[in-house]
């Protein structure tokens, strides 16, 4: 039994690129980054060799929970939905790196060369193979760039987050169902697993479009109140006046005590994670 340096230096990589995001997303130090390189190269690939190629399903959610674990020991200062997020942000674009290589398995008939022996770091070397799984890694660090741009852009407001988690989820479920279709016989999964990717298709659909309608609501409802807030601001400005009494004094006092209030409480609002 040989070493496959070919899948070996693949597995590294990817060890990289998956610990290179979960530290920039929870900006760990070099330590964190070696932490998790060495959970995803040590225990879980150990671990996902011992479970046969047909359990899919049961292979990701061992791989979920034992990711969500080990996240939820190292940052126990988040709350556990935000690290659940970014566990699901982590897990997304794994099938989607996937996508555009097994399209191209298909298309030049390719399947041979990834039976699940041709990709062990003990199975027979396959040139091809590896430039395939160079692609998928490299596909996979263009994705985790994308997001952690785009989740620093947003600061990690929630609400931004979930919207990139559905619309993640909802492209990872279609590229399944376009992997069921391509493979009409079975080969990378089994049938069962179908209506699975449906349901959650049909799911993060209909939640992503729930979610918008609630915030552009909000988003009126704010335009609405800060319309009202200008309103009243002149209103104060016209009875701050030269000849006005004691008992006008008093009420604008009031009533200016009563605008910072309500100011205050708004941006209060506005600093809390907004989870529609």
């Amino acid at each position: 039994m040989s070493l496959n340096v070919q899948t070996l230096l693949v597995l590294l990589l990817q060890s990289a690129v998956q610990a290179w995001f979960l530290t920039g997303y929870f900006q760990s130090s070099l330590r964190g980054f070696l932490v998790y390189a060495g959970f995803f190269l040590f225990i879980l690939y150990p671990l996902d060799t011992c479970i046969p190629y047909e359990w899919t399903i049961f292979k990701n959610i061992l791989n979920f929970a034992g990711l969500f674990l080990l996240v939820l020991v190292r940052n126990r200062g988040m709350s556990a939905r935000k690290l659940l997020l970014a566990v699901v942000l982590y897990w997304l674009p794994l099938p989607l790196c996937e996508v555009p290589i097994h399209f191209m398995i298909w298309a030049f008939d390719l399947y041979p060369l990834f039976d699940p022996g041709t990709i062990s770091v003990f199975g027979p070397r396959q040139t091809l193979t590896f430039f395939l799984q160079l692609a998928a890694t490299g596909i996979l660090a263009f994705l985790y760039g994308l997001i952690l741009r785009k989740t620093r852009a947003a600061n990690l407001n929630q609400t931004f987050v979930l919207y990139l988690t559905s619309l993640l989820a909802s492209l990872a479920a279609l590229g399944f169902l376009c992997l069921c279709f391509v493979y009409p016989h079975g080969q990378t999964t089994n049938y069962l697993q179908y209506p699975l990717a449906v349901v959650m298709l049909a799911a993060f659909n209909a939640w992503f479009v729930i979610s918008v309608h609630r915030y552009v609501r909000q988003q009126a409802a704010l335009q609405a109140d800060e319309i009202i807030r200008r309103e009243y601001r002149r209103q104060l400005r016209m009875l701050l006046g030269p000849g006005m009494t004691r008992e006008e004094l008093r009420r604008f006092r009031h009533d200016l005590i009563n605008e910072l209030e309500h100011e205050r409480l708004m941006q209060g609002s506005r600093s809390e994670d907004d989870f529609p």
